[in-house]
C-alpha cells in the first residue's frame, strides 16, 4: 500500500470510520472551502492528506450534499476499506 508510517495513519483513519463514523469535506467556494467536519472528533490527526489518499486507494464512499445551500462531501468507509480492515486484523 505505501510507506509504514503512512499506512498506519491510514489504518487508523479506516478504523475511526468503520466505527460509524464520516468526514464532511465542504467543496463550496467561499471562506470554508475545505473546512473539515467530522461526526466525532478524531482521536489522532485527521488530515486532507489522509482523505485524499483514503479516496486515490478506493477506500471511501463519497456522496456530495447541499446542506443549507453549501456543497460538502461526505465520506465513509467503502467495502474495499473494510476488506483491509479484516485483511490487518488477521495480520
Amino acid at each position: 500500500m505505501t510507506a509504514p508510517y503512512q499506512q498506519k495513519r491510514l489504518i487508523n483513519a479506516l478504523k475511526f470510520l468503520a466505527d460509524g463514523n464520516c468526514v464532511a469535506i465542504c467543496t463550496e467556494l467561499g471562506r470554508s472551502l475545505g473546512k473539515m467536519s467530522f461526526s466525532k472528533s478524531p482521536d489522532f490527526a485527521f488530515t486532507y492528506a489522509i482523505v485524499s489518499s483514503l479516496c486515490q486507494y478506493g477506500f471511501l464512499n463519497v456522496l456530495e450534499e447541499r446542506e443549507y445551500g453549501i456543497r460538502w462531501c461526505y465520506c465513509t468507509i467503502s467495502p474495499k476499506g473494510l476488506k483491509v480492515l479484516e485483511e490487518e486484523k488477521s495480520k
